[in-house]
């Protein structure tokens, strides 16, 4: 908007008067009924006479606009301090690669001084008076000839177009055009833009890693089917292992972060993920409701969980008990088990035991050497005295339930 100041008006013995181009004046202008308006005065404080009922000294009262990165920036932002101040940020012009809001100074704050005056040159040169096809003055004035590029002349001026989007993380207005209407109302001289005033904010996804058991992988992170760990893979190194887990998604997130954009921040193995650009689109693409999806290995055909017991020597002296077998809350025996002094005997005890236990439905078992189970030299449900005094517990349906519970 430009600013009318009535002090740089030629001056006709006390009335305000205009100039023609000639250079002769007009006749001073006269109010209502033919009286004669009062004297402007250099010095007096110059009022918005489009203020409303009321009316804006335009030497101290304009609202100028700035942006902070804190709701409560101190000192108060002022004219007197705005060009040094800490905290906040004022846009000055459009040429800046820093323009405002951003990733940083996001909480909108304003304070009262002299209005801007100012006017427009023109910025872009278009094909058409629709101004939907534009080249920067930068560009078509080094043009060969100038004001053409490959063989399209870009011959009409604009100081300014009406954009649908701007992206303040590379500084750029899209689907921009001459007419402002309901889709195209961010005008491209005025830097970043947010049509509430209110505090920009970023996309936020949380994701939270749930305990793992050893060998899980998670094979892929995506947010609307954009890669944000940059194709790295993740293998749990151990039961329980989800906050490493945890970290190094989070760490290859904000290593790609230039790439995808989007970061991340962890508290244990909960992780929130955050568009790095503020408000609802990136790059034009609507980004709240974008699904964020994680990926593991290929299914593949479940298998049969297995756990062993070895009786040690002094875990077979006579006299000893076992009284409880349990997997996942299931007990597998029915009564206490007494060593006889025998490690191969108590063995085979053990796996008579399970396989008349209260979960045969579950659990079957099986004893003997252990190369001799290793190449299934006996089927389950056989319970043989060795010298290895192994024993061998097999889930009987193929499922992933009891994988990494203790035994």
């Amino acid at each position: 908007m430009q600013h009318y100041d009535p002090a740089a008006l030629r001056r006709s013995t006390d009335q305000l008067s205009v100039l023609r181009s000639s250079g002769a004046l007009f006749a001073s202008a006269l109010g209502q009924g033919g009286s004669s308006y009062a004297s402007a005065s250099t010095t007096a404080a110059k009022t918005d006479g489009f203020a409303g009922t009321g009316s804006t000294n335009l030497t101290t009262s304009w609202p100028h606009e700035v942006w902070c990165n804190t709701a409560s920036p101190a000192p108060t932002p002022s004219a007197a301090n705005i060009a040094t101040h800490p905290q906040c940020k004022k846009n000055t012009d459009t040429s800046s690669d820093n323009l405002y809001p951003n990733i940083t100074y996001t909480f909108r704050k304003t304070y009262n001084g002299p209005a801007a005056y100012f006017t427009l040159d023109a910025s872009e040169y278009c094909t058409d008076v629709t101004l939907t096809s534009c080249i920067t003055r930068a560009v078509a004035l080094a043009a060969n000839p100038a004001f053409e590029v490959s063989g399209v002349p870009y011959t009409v001026p604009s100081k300014y177009r009406w954009c649908s989007y701007y992206n303040p993380k590379s500084h750029t207005f899209g689907g921009c055009q001459g007419r402002r209407d309901l889709d195209h109302y961010i005008p491209n001289y005025l830097g970043g833009w947010v049509s509430t005033g209110a505090a920009g904010v970023q996309a936020t996804a949380t994701l939270t890693i749930a305990p793992t058991t050893a060998g899980q992988t998670l094979t892929g992170l995506t947010v609307g089917g954009v890669d944000i760990v940059g194709g790295n893979t993740y293998t749990s190194a151990f039961n329980g292992d989800q906050v490493s887990v945890a970290t190094s998604i989070c760490n290859h997130i904000i290593a790609n972060s230039s790439s995808s954009g989007f970061t991340c921040a962890r508290t244990g193995s909960n992780l929130l993920i955050q568009s790095m650009i503020i408000g609802e689109y990136v790059n034009g693409v609507l980004m709240n409701g974008r699904p964020v999806i994680a990926t593991g290995p290929t299914d593949v055909a479940e298998l049969f969980s297995l756990g062993e017991i070895r009786v040690t020597p002094t875990g077979a002296t006579a006299g000893l008990q076992i009284s409880s077998i349990v997997i996942n809350g299931r007990e597998l025996i029915n009564a206490n088990v007494t060593a006889d002094g025998n490690q191969g005997n108590t063995a085979a005890m053990i796996c008579d035991a399970i396989n008349s236990g209260p979960n045969i439905g579950f659990y079957e078992a099986r004893s003997d050497l252990q190369a001799t189970i290793a190449a299934d030299g006996i089927a389950f449900g056989v319970c043989n005295s060795s010298a290895d005094a192994y024993v061998q517990v097999r889930r009987k349906d193929a499922t992933t339930e009891d994988n990494g519970s203790p035994l």
